[in-house]
């Protein structure tokens, strides 16, 4: 999986919807949480371990 970091940064402060939707988050699966939590999950498959955090 490949990330444009560069990118992905200049977005910060836009809607997560707004990112997602650019393709800029390489998922299948939407992050899952409450509107409570304050830490958004995403299952992947591979065998990595990677934390994704959305405030």
């Amino acid at each position: 999986m490949n990330i444009d970091v560069e990118t992905l940064v200049k977005q910060l402060g836009k809607p997560y919807q707004d990112i997602y939707d650019q393709g800029l988050i390489p998922y299948k699966t939407k992050p899952t949480g409450t509107i409570s939590d304050d830490i958004s999950r995403v299952e992947y498959e591979a065998r990595r371990n990677i934390f994704i955090f959305y405030q």
